[in-house]
């Protein structure tokens, strides 16, 4: 009974009486009710099999509940969809659906539109994309991919706003998906020269927030792949000028986080210190996931400094903000951070405790993950004097960051 009252209550909110006096509802306001239709149950009778996912075309499906027939199918009281209108209304609350964290419903909505106008239309693309990165970002670059080259054909048409705004936004998320698969930094070198391709034919920024999301992705880039790159110094200054421009809190933090890791790389303490001292200033209630990333920063100074206790409890902290918030995505680095720590302690119990746990996060596909890993089995293996081991795993280590192409992780 519930699924047939909530297909009633569906057809009565969005549906028109099909009578002779009666007024269609505009197209708009018909799609704006159709997407938000969406928090129906998908196993709601007739929902699911009214739209062909290929085609957008429609077929009324035989019902199997006691009530087959009692009423009629939503694909036939709306013969026709403007689906572009849809679309348009999805893309109109995709923004403050991802802000909110909300990437699940968003996702919803955008797999209920046939596949045709998904992959038409770039800016659901680059959202399908958005929805991705938490847990499969190599899916998250394809629809990134696809959505930068149908804003890059729509350019070559004839240059707007909204088609570079679009680029810049599809460029962020495909390095952003190559630096958080850490599988291979290798397409991160033509991805830099063709942000220096767009920016010198359009230098001006859409945004301030824009100009931000793109320097902390260039910066990590950078550092990750190619810090020999004439252009580090440009980006790294107009890292630390957006650093203090009052940026949203979240974005402020990737931001930072960025150019925190720069500076550690570069083996810059005082000027780490500043970054860490910046961001705690202006810190006003960041979200769960990045307060797991100030303590992962946290804990990397303090080991940059040699205070494995100060480590040491950022690590417990950052795993313990996880453990309450369900955001796991620092995990990999906390147990690594406290497989060091324990180590330069010289308590050989925790770092093999740490170790059994980063084990369980290993995935194969991601070559920087596993050349670490083997990297502080190294450490591990020479601490016991077991140096033939040691060797082996510094090697596989080795081999494995070639396979990055991570020269930071090779230089380790």
């Amino acid at each position: 009974m519930e699924h047939t009252f909530s297909l009633i209550n569906f057809t009565k909110r969005i549906m028109p009486r099909y009578h002779g006096n009666h007024k269609p509802a505009p197209a708009s306001s018909v799609a704006e009710q159709v997407v938000a239709a969406s928090a129906i149950p998908t196993h709601a009778p007739c929902m699911d099999a009214q739209v062909s996912p290929e085609t957008g075309s429609r077929k009324r499906p035989a019902l199997t509940e006691p009530f087959a027939g009692a009423l009629p199918c939503v694909a036939d009281l709306v013969p026709v969809v403007d689906w572009q209108t849809v679309a348009q209304v999805v893309c109109h609350q995709a923004a403050g659906l991802a802000a909110q964290g909300r990437l699940q419903t968003l996702e919803g909505r955008l797999r209920r539109l046939p596949r045709k106008v998904l992959e038409t239309n770039p800016w659901l693309l680059y959202w399908s994309g958005v929805c991705c990165m938490p847990l499969s970002p190599e899916q998250g670059r394809a629809d990134f991919e696809q959505a930068y080259r149908v804003f890059h054909d729509q350019n070559t048409r004839g240059t707007t706003h909204q088609t570079i705004s679009g680029m810049l936004h599809a460029w962020v998320g495909i390095v952003d998906s190559i630096l958080l698969s850490r599988t291979d930094y290798s397409p991160l070198g033509g991805w830099i020269a063709a942000l220096g391709d767009i920016l010198r034919d359009h230098p001006t920024f859409p945004s301030l927030e824009l100009e931000a999301r793109v320097t902390q992705a260039m910066l990590g880039a950078l550092t990750q792949h190619q810090p020999q790159h004439p252009d580090v110094s440009f980006w790294e200054q107009r890292a630390r000028q957006l650093l203090q421009c009052g940026l949203e809190i979240n974005q402020q933090f990737i931001l930072g986080n960025r150019l925190f890791l720069h500076y550690l790389h570069k083996g810059d303490t005082a000027t780490t210190a500043w970054v860490l001292h910046t961001l705690k200033a202006q810190a006003d209630n960041p979200s769960a996931a990045i307060q797991v990333e100030w303590q992962v920063s946290q804990a990397l100074y303090s080991l940059m400094r040699v205070s494995a206790d100060a480590c040491l409890d950022a690590v417990t902290e950052g795993l313990e903000i996880a453990r309450n918030s369900g955001a796991h995505s620092g995990d990999f680095q906390l147990y690594a951070l406290g497989v060091q720590a324990a180590l330069v302690k010289g308590n050989r119990e925790a770092a093999q405790g740490f170790l059994g746990n980063l084990g369980t996060l290993l995935i194969a596909t991601r070559h920087l993950d596993a050349s670490h890993y083997h990297y502080l089995l190294a450490w591990n293996s020479a601490s016991q004097h077991d140096l033939p081991r040691a060797i082996e795993h510094a090697r596989l280590a080795l081999t494995l960051a070639e396979a990055a192409a991570a020269p930071y992780a090779q230089a380790l």
